[in-house]
């Protein structure tokens, strides 16, 4: 049994008589791939050990290396040589080299490796039977070459091992011949199955082609009738991408009358139909909102049921009406007459069950009727033109939704800032009301204690002072209070009239009020003898004044030197100053003073924020603007613009 199944697999592993031809070109690249390989590796290993040949005096072997090497560059470069010249050089190289390395270094690894190499390249480029053969010459040429080595009769170079013996030599020849005879049944084995593989895709390659053929006779058989189909198709292609062309254009277009327009041009072109028109429905009328511009007189026209009864009958039935001739027809209007107008159809625009309008064309050939083909392309275009309206209608009105939505929640975002603006002005108001009226009521609160508990052992002039001063932080308990209701009032206030403002009537105002200061204060207030016309309301106007000009008594010189004056007008306002001689403001300190309830000296009672705040809401409410103008150690101007009168 086991003979038998050693016997099947050495048949299996003979080539054919003739083998595939795909099999000798996987031969042949393989062949080209190690030869060439063989002589770019060979040159490099030449160069790298001859010195080392020089240095142990083996320099007479190098010219076999150098044929070797010499004889794979020529079948490298000799692509036109026969391929088994090309492949018996190579295995002669490789002999060669393995016979030299026998020769001259004994049994090495290198000259094993050769012959090793020999007889798998004879299975490989020839067949089973070469490659059997080159084993066993290899087989013979370890075994003379040791037996004369283990003999005496030949004597390698001292460096390298000699001492070896028969069994040695025996059990080399034994383990090389199993070795590679193994190897050899292997690649012959694989080579028989690759070169059967190859043959049965040859096979199924041929009758691949032979379907192939049979499948081209049933085709051109087919071709016929797929001639006789193509020109519709052709047609129906071009149709589609006009179609498709037509949607992206009309899609694109915002304006309804150049919608329309647009509409009834890309019909007239892709129907074949020069005349045309697009009526839309408007109770019991048609009206003609587009139209081709050879049909000049239907601009305009209006049209009950008595009348174009083709287009009503169509836009009633929401089925395409054709006519062939309407010259003779009964029931033309003599309105078309006036061109040459013969097959008509008219196909209704319908969204869901409701007509919107119709689409009609012309033609003006005698003969050239709609046919059933036309007549399925113009009920496609009349529902493409229903899509367009409708999706116009639906931008109309998302444009107008967006629009409220965009005025609505602009109102929202005014809504919230000014009411973050009031949730502020609370938070400081209720800050100042607990920080600056504080003050005062403790100053209150303690002269009055200290009157009830002391006034029996106090002096008439001890007891006048206590009231004095009580009266003094009532008094600014109210002006407080006073600037808070202004500031609120001036939040609060609507639309300002305004009024030609009479300047100087409102300075002396102000200096009435502010007399006791500045007597207080021993400071002199200069002015112009006249004002420039300003429009505004006058008690606020006043209030800025006041503001303006007491914080220049407060944070004047010793004593403060007030100046107010006015520029010439300039770009449609006039600018009003109060000027004092004071220590001045820092540049960091200027930023803040008009923000509201802002304090630069907190120490102080009394201070510029409120003030300030106050005099910036009214001057932006009677449209001008507020600013400052300062140095340290050389005083401060604040002013105000207003409109001119």
């Amino acid at each position: 049994m086991r003979r038998r199944l050693i016997r099947m697999l050495w048949q299996d592993a003979q080539p054919p008589g003739l083998e595939s031809r795909s099999l000798q070109q996987a031969r042949e690249r393989i062949l080209k791939a190690l030869t060439r390989a063989g002589a770019v590796l060979g040159l490099l290993a030449l160069l790298f050990t001859l010195p080392s040949f020089i240095a142990e005096g083996v320099l007479h072997i190098f010219p076999v290396y150098l044929v070797a090497v010499c004889a794979l560059w020529v079948m490298a470069l000799g692509q036109n040589l026969p391929y088994r010249l090309r492949a018996a050089t190579l295995l002669f190289s490789t002999y060669l080299l393995g016979l030299t390395e026998l020769l001259n270094f004994g049994y090495t690894v290198d000259g094993h490796a050769y012959l090793i190499a020999c007889a798998l390249l004879g299975v490989l480029f020839f067949n089973q039977r070469i490659g059997t053969a080159i084993l066993l010459a290899n087989i013979l040429t370890l075994l003379g070459i040791g037996g004369m080595i283990a003999t005496g009769r030949f004597v390698v170079w001292e460096f390298l091992f000699r001492d070896i013996n028969w069994v040695m030599i025996i059990d080399t020849a034994v383990i090389f011949f199993s070795v590679v005879g193994a190897l050899q049944f292997g690649v012959a084995v694989l080579l028989t199955q690759l070169d059967t593989a190859l043959q049965d895709e040859r096979q199924l390659r041929d009758q691949l082609e032979a379907r192939v053929e049979e499948r081209t006779r049933d085709l051109a058989l087919a071709r016929d009738a797929a001639l006789a189909t193509g020109r519709e198709v052709t047609e129906q292609r071009a149709y589609m991408t006009a179609l498709y062309e037509t949607t992206l254009d009309l899609l694109n277009r915002r304006q309804m009358d150049d919608l329309l327009q647009s509409i009834v041009e890309r019909a007239t072109l892709i129907l074949n139909a020069p005349y045309g028109e697009l009526m839309i429905r408007d109770g019991d009328a048609l009206v003609v909102r587009a139209h081709t511009a050879n049909q000049p007189f239907l601009k305009g026209d209006r049209v009950g049921r008595h009348e174009a009864r083709i287009s009503w009958q169509a836009c009633d039935s929401g089925q395409p009406v054709v006519l062939d001739d309407y010259a003779a027809w009964v029931g033309r209007r003599d309105l078309y007459m006036k061109v040459a107008i013969s097959a008509v159809a008219d196909f209704p625009i319908m969204i869901g069950d409701h007509c919107q309008g119709v689409l009609a064309l012309g033609r003006a050939a005698k003969g050239h009727v709609f046919t059933a083909q036309d007549i399925r392309q113009g009920q496609l275009f009349s529902q493409l033109i229903a899509l367009v309206l409708e999706n116009a209608r639906l931008y109309d009105t998302a444009q107008r939704e967006i629009a409220e939505r965009a005025e609505v929640e602009l109102a929202l975002q005014r809504s919230a800032q000014e009411l973050q603006a009031q949730n502020s002005d609370l938070d400081a108001f209720g800050h100042t009301v607990a920080h600056d009226l504080k003050t005062p009521l403790t100053a209150i609160i303690g002269y009055s204690q200290l009157l009830q508990l002391l006034h029996r052992k106090m002096d008439a002039d001890a007891i006048e002072r206590d009231l004095q001063s009580i009266l003094m932080a009532g008094r600014k308990m109210t002006t407080i209070i006073n600037e808070l209701l202004l500031l609120a009032n001036v939040r609060r206030s609507g639309p300002i009239s305004y009024e030609r403002l009479d300047m100087a009537t409102i300075i002396a105002e102000v200096t009435a009020r502010l007399a006791h200061l500045i007597t207080e204060s021993q400071a002199t207030l200069s002015g112009p003898p006249a004002w420039p016309a300003a429009l505004g309301y006058a008690p606020w106007v006043e209030e800025v004044w006041v503001n303006y000009v007491s914080n220049a008594l407060k944070y004047g010189g010793t004593p403060p030197q007030i100046r107010i004056g006015a520029d010439p007008p300039a770009g449609g306002f006039v600018r009003f100053w109060v000027r004092d001689n004071g220590a001045g403001i820092s540049g960091a300190q200027q930023e803040l003073l008009f923000n509201a309830f802002t304090r630069l000296q907190p120490a102080r009672a009394d201070g510029h924020g409120l003030g300030l705040s106050i005099v910036s809401r009214i001057v932006e409410k009677l449209g001008g603007s507020v600013g400052v103008e300062s140095r340290l150690g050389e005083g401060s101007t604040f002013s105000f613009t207003l409109p001119v009168a």
